[in-house]
């Protein structure tokens, strides 16, 4: 009988530590502390923190890092307001956390996707999310300033516009509203590493039943940097992942399979605001 009365309170404290780590896990990310969320996938020579938080006690976001470096530290964990250890792209890490933790997630009404290299200031990420309530933009991005490495001759900065109005924006520095975030995801698929998805983005978002030539943007009143490789010693963490090559022939089999038929030759602008 004594040995029976062990058992079942074993297989009692073994129920309540499960149903307690549950609820952990539900419950380990608190309520937000702004309405704005700046997410990143960092590894070990990001200098992020010295960029986007130099007046952190100013900002209108939260931050949310994963971090992909090999410290055995938690590095950047006290800078931020959210942090995880996981290897990946910062796609494939953000689509982790939003399946991990959707409510949380979705309690934001607009979310910063950046590449951790980025160089721009606390004040630029805060008139970013500034600009996309006054301009009640689905998906805009700061342009880049000439010292940038450029992909895309649209994403330069002009001078005396306030924004364009595009069908486009470059996956390093993309800022959503919460409200289209779920139709991306949706068909978002994690073999994408980094190449394409920002394409897919576009393609996503022009074949929704209530787009208009004005909810995508490029803003020239707030511009960032986005370094040349030869800043990072020419050594591409993404290419750690995969290499270029694969990551385009990855994305053209993932387009020709779900008919995805945005291209690059379909980036256009439709539109000024002059200063």
């Amino acid at each position: 009988m004594m040995y029976l009365k062990i058992i079942i309170l074993i297989l009692s404290l073994i129920i309540l530590f499960l149903i307690f780590k549950k609820k952990a896990e539900s419950f380990l990310v608190v309520r937000p502390k702004h309405r704005n969320l700046v997410f990143t996938s960092a590894g070990d020579q990001s200098n992020f923190v010295s960029h986007w938080l130099n007046d952190k006690h100013n900002r209108n976001f939260d931050i949310w890092v994963v971090y992909y470096g090999n410290s055995t530290s938690d590095k950047y964990k006290k800078d931020v307001d959210y942090w995880e250890r996981r290897k990946g792209s910062k796609f494939q890490n953000f689509y982790y956390l939003w399946k991990k933790f959707n409510q949380q997630i979705k309690s934001y009404q607009k979310i910063f996707i950046l590449d951790d290299d980025i160089v721009f200031k606390t004040k630029d990420i805060n008139k970013c999310f500034q600009m996309s309530y006054k301009y009640n933009l689905w998906l805009l991005q700061p342009s880049f300033l000439p010292t940038s490495k450029l992909s895309f001759d649209i994403n330069k900065k002009r001078s005396n516009s306030i924004l364009r109005y595009t069908n486009f924006v470059e996956i390093n520095t993309p800022l959503f509203d919460i409200s289209v975030l779920e139709d991306i995801m949706e068909k978002y698929d994690p073999i994408l590493v980094g190449w394409g998805i920002d394409l897919l983005i576009s393609w996503v978002l022009i074949n929704r039943s209530d787009y208009k030539p004005n909810k995508i943007a490029i803003l020239d009143n707030v511009s960032c940097i986005n370094p040349h490789d030869s800043a990072k010693g020419n050594i591409r963490e993404i290419s750690k992942l995969q290499s270029t090559k694969k990551r385009f022939e990855v994305y053209h089999q993932f387009a020709n399979k779900n008919h995805v038929n945005f291209t690059t030759n379909d980036i256009k602008t439709y539109q000024h605001l002059y200063m």
